[in-house]
């Protein structure tokens, strides 16, 4: 048991005036009992005292007037005893180590606050006291005791370096150090989720004529077979399909002007025979009417070379023979009411049509047809290598038609009409420098081996509910000269193998009923000067599309309008304004999307929606996605985007596995994601590259973004939230760059962002910035590697942070790990600032009036070139002290 004898009052703990003392004898042993013997002239002993549960520490202290004797001790057992304790002696039982209150053991110098800063007696458990003239303790310490007691305050620098401090609002007097402290460990941030790739559109094999072409490794496409220009053959040539050559059709003219052979039974009708001959062969017929009257069925009827004019009618098995195309002409109506009956080797040429009345059939073949009127057929035709001209509708089919090798040259109305309930098989089918083929009212259409040079109006037209079946077929017109290679209008178009190129539109569908699907195909080259035209636009009803190449339009590759809906599988689209275009309610499906050379990969206006999985866009001309409507997108990459990678300006769009691509040496002005309204749901989302001023823009809106990666970033800011909505943030992570957090507001409209799982690497300018009115809350989140400002708020900006760690960030101007000025207010609870060449926290805001708020606790404030700097302002640093350990820093504190 140590044993200490307080003497004369030289050996008392300090006293500011010298006084006599009478005998007093104390005795201890902590956590067990008091007991305080009185000696001297009453000699009477006071009853023993328990010691308080949780004792560390006491202070015993003598009164003497208005002087005070201070004595501290800790241990388990002390003895004390002096001649004359004055008016009164207290003793405080104290919770914290003599340590921790930054006392030493021994007297204590009392403190003067009139000369310097000073805290009373801490809060103590408990405390008694003796006053002269009672035996007895009483229970609680002299007042005029506690009222004089002024102690010297804690040496927070020799304390913070080897400690930190409490973590609850403390008057001075309760502040302690607490020793040992380690704050709460840290929780490290999630990793984001990468990105899923999309996946490229698949060709098959490409069927013969059409040529595989790789546009870059991993993606071939099937272009088309080249179609010859048209050549301006001779009026009885054709340019039947894919030919490159004029083909003449039938035989050539006989030099003797004989008769063509022909099977028995035979007729034979010489123009300009006299009269009265018989039919044969050396006495033939003057008119091909003297023929027929005596034909039976099975006959044929040869003709020479020469004009036969006036009606002709053909019936039962008769056959109508010419001696060539360009030497025998019929000038006269032709009309066939019977079954079996054959037409070749002739011209027609008349300005009355052709019939082929219902009930009938006829074959023909080699016949060149140049009339204004029509070959009207409400029978069955079987017509083969033949040349129409010079007529407003060619062949007007209201039966049955087999069409092969036909040429049709420079039709007003249409080059073939399929009426009600007709049907057409056509196969070499080539139109040529005139209107097309149009299908109508239930009529069903087969078109294979097919060609349209230089149509006017419409190639394919089907409407009211037909059908029309297109494969290996192709439609040509002069670059930008207008026109439209298919329309359909409430029917069904089942294409395959089709190209078009040169045309205004390329499909256009705008009734609700019309259903078209549209198969390896390959459409260019539309629009024309003062229209853009689209190489599919849908205004109403429903079109799929599946394997198709659309490549060099004025305007958009599909464009869905009104009540359309569009299908599109295995799409490549090439040097389009938008590859896609959803517009007024129309709604787009798509998936395997590959695009480049295009202004923009889809665009979606308000009210229009889309569905977009495996899109992959190179935007080097303008963004890969606008979107006002509703947007569900999936597994989308975007390279080089000039403007913006994604573009979300209201409506509702939901992304996820998103990648976005910069390669470019210099820093854009575009973002690689903005949310300018509406809501926004965006999850995986990776951007690598530097071409970018913005990485995640929110703009406005309410956006939540989950699984960011911003990776080899050069430009201003990584993420700027200006949203005049509520934001979120889940699982960053980005490297480099200006700033990677810039949080501001326009004008004094509070904003928030939330954000969460955050790991920032290498920013040049600032880890987190908020400015103005905006209010940020970050949790789990690293600045590691940067230069200048870890976080940072200004203005009357709010940031809250929770589990922050800064660290290694290089010098910068007006650098700091943590930093505040202006009215911002920053509070960080569970923080680690450590190893920096700038200061850990900086308090450099407003003292008075709206003053700036750096409110830290639960910390650690290590290695760093200056722990606490409050710079140019003179400010309590106890408020930066609540349960925060300053270590190892090269400066403590810098303050004024």
């Amino acid at each position: 048991m140590s044993r200490l004898r307080w003497g004369p009052v030289s050996r008392l703990g300090s006293v500011s005036r010298l006084g006599s003392v009478s005998r007093l004898g104390l005795v201890s042993r902590l956590g067990l009992f008091w007991v305080v013997g009185l000696a001297g002239a009453c000699g009477v002993s006071a009853p023993p005292l328990s010691t308080p549960e949780g004792t560390k520490s006491f202070l015993i202290v003598g009164r003497f007037g208005e002087v005070v004797s201070i004595r501290a001790g800790e241990g388990d057992r002390f003895e004390a005893s002096y001649d004359d304790f004055g008016e009164a002696l207290s003793v405080f039982f104290l919770a914290r180590s003599l340590e921790e209150l930054d006392l030493v053991s021994g007297g204590i110098e009392p403190a003067d606050p009139r000369t310097e800063a000073t805290r009373g007696i801490p809060t103590p458990i408990s405390s008694v006291a003796l006053l002269r003239g009672d035996p007895n303790w009483s229970s609680s310490a002299d007042p005029e005791t506690v009222r004089l007691v002024r102690l010297p305050v804690i040496d927070r620098d020799r304390c913070a370096k080897r400690g930190c401090f409490g973590d609850v609002e403390v008057s001075e007097e309760d502040l302690y150090c607490s020793i040992p402290c380690e704050p709460s460990p840290l929780s490290s941030p999630s990793r984001p989720d990468p990105a899923a790739p999309p996946e490229r559109p698949r060709f098959g094999a490409c069927a013969p004529t059409w040529g595989p072409v790789e546009l870059t490794p991993g993606l071939t496409v099937c272009e088309p077979p080249t179609v010859p220009p048209l050549l301006g053959c001779s009026e009885f040539e054709g340019q039947f399909g894919l030919s490159g050559e004029c083909r003449p059709i039938g035989t050539p003219c006989p030099a003797d002007g004989s008769f063509p052979t022909v099977p028995e039974p035979a007729l034979y009708v010489r123009a300009g025979a006299p009269a009265g001959g018989d039919g044969s062969i050396l006495n033939p017929f003057a008119s091909i009417w003297s023929a027929l009257e005596r034909a039976t069925p099975g006959t044929s009827v040869a003709l020479s070379t020469g004009d036969f004019g006036g009606p002709t009618f053909l019936s039962d098995g008769v056959s109508l023979v010419g001696a060539c195309v360009s030497g025998t002409r019929l000038t006269g109506n032709l009309t066939i009411s019977g079954r079996g009956v054959t037409v070749r080797n002739l011209h027609y040429q008349s300005s009355p049509q052709v019939d082929l009345v219902a009930g009938a059939s006829a074959e023909l073949a080699d016949v060149a047809v140049s009339s204004r009127g029509a070959v009207a057929v409400d029978g069955a035709l079987r017509l083969r290598r033949a040349i129409f001209s010079e007529a407003a509708v060619s062949l007007l089919v209201r039966g049955e038609a087999e069409l092969e090798d036909v040429e049709l040259r420079g039709a007003s109305d249409w080059s073939v009409l399929i009426g009600d309930n007709a049907t057409l098989e056509a196969r070499g089918l080539s139109i040529h420098a005139g209107a097309g083929l149009a299908a109508t009212g239930s009529a069903t259409v087969n078109v294979v081996d097919s060609v349209a040079r230089e149509p006017l109006g419409v190639a394919f037209y089907a409407e009211r509910s037909a059908t029309l079946h297109l494969q290996s077929s192709h439609v040509r017109s002069g670059l930008r000269s207008g026109g439209l290679a298919l329309l359909i209008d409430s029917s069904t178009l089942d294409a395959e193998l089709v190209s078009a190129g040169g045309t205004e539109f390329g499909v256009q569908s705008c009734s609700t009923s019309t259903r078209s699907s549209i198969r390896r195909a390959f459409i260019s080259d539309t629009g024309r000067v003062g229209a853009p035209g689209f190489g599919v636009l849908v205004c109403a009803g429903s079109v799929h599309v599946q394997e198709v190449m659309i490549a060099r339009g004025l305007g958009d590759g599909v464009r869905v309008v009104g009540t359309g809906r569009a299908h599109a599988t295995d799409l490549v689209v090439e040097s389009a304004a938008s590859a896609i275009l959803s517009d007024e309610l129309g709604f787009a499906e798509a998936t395997r999307v590959f695009v480049r050379d295009s202004q923009n990969g889809a665009v979606l206006t308000a009210s229009a929606s889309a569905e977009l999985s495996d899109l992959e866009v190179f935007a080097d001309l303008g963004s890969g996605i606008v979107s006002n409507g509703t947007l569900r997108l999936e597994r989308f990459r975007v390279w080089n985007p000039n403007d913006v990678g994604i573009l979300g300006q209201g409506g509702d769009l939901d992304a996820k596995d998103v990648i976005i691509r910069s390669n470019g040496s210099e820093p854009g002005q575009g973002s690689g994601l903005m949310i300018q309204g509406g809501l926004a749901s965006v999850r995986r989302v990776s951007m690598i590259g530097g071409r970018f001023l913005f990485g995640v823009s929110l703009a406005s809106g309410t956006a939540t973004v989950s699984d960011v990666e911003v990776l080899e970033a050069d430009g201003e800011i990584a993420i700027p939230f200006m949203s005049k909505g509520v934001s979120r943030i889940e699982r960053a992570s980005i490297q480099g760059g200006g700033t990677a957090f810039f949080v501001d507001t326009e004008g004094q409209i509070p904003q928030s962002l939330f954000a969460s799982d955050v790991r920032i690497e290498g920013a040049r300018d600032a880890g987190v910035a908020i400015h103005h009115f905006a209010r940020a809350a970050f949790s789990r989140v690293e600045v590691l590697g940067g230069s200048g400002l870890g976080v940072t708020t200004q203005g009357d900006a709010e940031g809250n942070f929770d589990d922050l760690r800064v660290k290694d960030l290089k010098a910068g101007p007006g650098g700091g790990a943590l930093l505040v000025s202006g009215s911002g207010t920053l509070r960080a609870r569970r923080f680690v600032v450590d190893d920096n060449e700038i200061s850990g926290l900086v308090f450099a805001g407003a003292v008075e009036g709206n003053a700036a708020v750096l409110d830290v606790r639960d910390g650690t404030v290590k290695g760093n070139r200056i722990g606490l700097e409050l710079r140019g302002v003179a400010y309590d640093p106890k408020l930066f002290m609540h349960r925060v350990a300053y270590r190892l820093n090269r400066e403590t504190f810098a303050i004024p």
